[in-house]
């Protein structure tokens, strides 16, 4: 008995330190569109980002758009729940939250988390958001919520078996419902917002959520000989387009694009419910490429313990004291004061805080020690320009500043739309545009969604001071005729086409009176 004891001290001494140095031992791993935290073994963690790349690349085959910049996303990856009960949500009453995998937004990084032990449902919540992102990216935010939400889940169920892809797995949990539950009417179900009842009540959001996967799962692996035969995924791009123009109905926007009426979209979703699901939707993307262009390297313990605090700030900030800053931030800012990281950290927890302006700030000091992330000049930026007037002449010192921020954003993020369009904000306020940025600006236009307004009136302004009166009268009426748009820029239009009539001699445009809103300048007069 004394041997058998003595023994199980001695395993009992010999495995925990070596249990420490398993959680203790964090890797830094860099793909082509993402980057990881891990704690898990370099094979696991590598094939998980190759799984990630590949399902980037799947979404861009299978859509067809181009591949746009969309914001790198930081993956913090646990072995054990141990590792990961620090870094879960908390419930009101303070307890952690069970979960796989969890996703947290930012303007500055978009972060997730993965237990390993349930990777799939963590990589499923991964796929999940992440469609949500390429969506914006190549769709812009004005997209109908059943194409938003049905993509992300139909997609949730990407697998992965070497060069093999595919889509289109049962989704058991939404057949079930949706087999004992009435589905939504097809003029219902088309019209449901963010503000529906079918998207914030408890009992109505799961049979949206599965008629919208659904409705793609049909539009992406259904047989091309399957009936009604006008439901094809080319057909839904036109959809996209019709229904985005509020003069054009849905019921006419449903008829152009998939020669259905509201019945006939009813009908077919209930005779697909009823079929088995068994098509797949296959492509092949080579792994090895991707695995080859992977980089990995050990954490310090000082990088280690910084980024988990940020980690658990972001977490849990709804449920813990955040007036003051993580004293993680301040003591890695004071202890590395040519670290960008620190400041970028603070200026996160500045903006979560309500804290625009000093957010600003910290990015400002993250840009002055050479911060290699595009999204803080776009946020510093973003700051400084929106809400200054168009008619004023930037100061050559701001100007060289500006451009010089920009400049490295898209040197860091080339596609980078938001980037583009404060870069023809400011050329549009330069005392001498640059001719090559210009024309990045006008390469740029057919693919911008979200920032195509702002940046096309940011070139009729450029050529209203340049007095081509025609080209800007023409670009101020390509805005006019955009679907949906905001009364802001129907005003700024206005008042601009008002301007040009004033310089040119013609009669001024009829519209209703500008926005008497008062903006701030920086600048001087022209």
């Amino acid at each position: 008995m004394p041997a058998i004891l003595a023994l199980a001290v001695l395993l009992c001494t010999t495995a925990a330190p070596g249990t420490l140095r398993a959680a203790d031992k964090w890797l830094r791993l860099s793909s082509e569109n993402f980057d990881m935290f891990s704690c898990s073994s370099e094979r696991e963690s590598t094939d998980m980002l190759v799984q990630l790349e590949q399902f980037r690349a799947t979404f861009f085959k299978v859509f067809q758009t181009k591949s746009l910049y969309v914001q790198r996303p930081l993956i913090f990856v646990f072995d054990n729940e141990r590792q990961y009960k620090p870094y879960m949500p908390l419930t009101k009453e303070g307890k952690t939250k069970d979960i796989g995998g969890l996703h947290m937004p930012s303007p500055l990084v978009s972060r997730f988390s993965v237990l390993n032990k349930h990777a799939d449902d963590g990589l499923s919540t991964l796929y999940h958001e992440y469609t949500h992102a390429l969506l914006k990216a190549g769709y812009g935010s004005g997209i109908p919520l059943w194409f938003n939400e049905g993509t992300a889940v139909a997609l949730s169920t990407f697998n992965v078996f070497d060069d093999d892809v595919t889509l289109g797995k049962k989704h058991m949990n939404y057949l079930g419902l949706m087999r004992n539950t009435p589905l939504i009417p097809a003029e219902t179900f088309l019209s449901v917002d963010y503000n529906s009842p079918y998207y914030n009540e408890e009992y109505k959001i799961g049979i949206f959520y599965g008629q919208s996967w659904l409705l793609m799962h049909r539009l992406l692996c259904s047989p091309k000989d399957a009936a009604p035969p006008g439901l094809t995924l080319s057909n839904l791009h036109k959809y996209l387009r019709l229904s985005a123009d509020p003069a054009t109905p849905k019921d006419d926007a449903l008829r152009q694009s998939f020669g259905l009426d509201y019945k006939g979209l009813d009908d077919a979703l209930r005779n697909y419910l009823r079929s088995n699901f068994t098509t797949l939707r296959r492509n092949v993307v080579l792994a090895k490429p991707i695995r080859d262009k992977i980089t990995c390297r050990p954490v310090t313990e000082a990088e280690r313990d910084l980024e988990l605090a940020a980690l658990q700030f972001r977490s849990r900030f709804r449920q813990i004291e955040t007036a003051a800053a993580p004293p993680q931030f301040l003591q890695a800012a004071e202890q590395r004061p040519q670290d960008p990281r620190p400041c970028e950290l603070l200026a996160e927890w500045a903006y979560f805080t309500g804290n625009r302006a000093q957010a600003a700030e910290y990015c400002r000091k993250a840009i002055d020690l050479g911060s290699t992330n595009p999204e803080v000049y776009i946020y510093y930026l973003r700051e400084l320009l929106w809400g200054s007037p168009q008619e004023y002449v930037l100061r050559a010192d701001l100007c060289a500043d500006y451009r010089a921020k920009v400049d490295r954003a898209m040197e860091l993020a080339p596609d980078n739309m938001a980037a583009i369009e404060m870069l023809a904000w400011i050329e549009a306020n330069s005392e001498e545009p640059r001719a090559s940025m210009l024309n990045k600006i006008y390469e740029a236009l057919p693919n911008m969604r979200d920032e195509r307004e702002r940046t096309l009136y940011s070139v009729a302004v450029l050529l209203w001071r340049h007095k081509d009166y025609e080209k800007a009268e023409a670009a101020l009426n390509s805005l006019l005729n955009i679907p949906g748009l905001s009364a802001a820029m129907k005003s700024s239009v206005q008042t601009l086409l008002r301007r040009i009539a004033q310089e040119t001699g013609k009669a001024p445009p009829k519209s209703s009176a500008p926005s008497k809103a008062k903006a701030k300048g920086k600048g001087k007069a022209k």
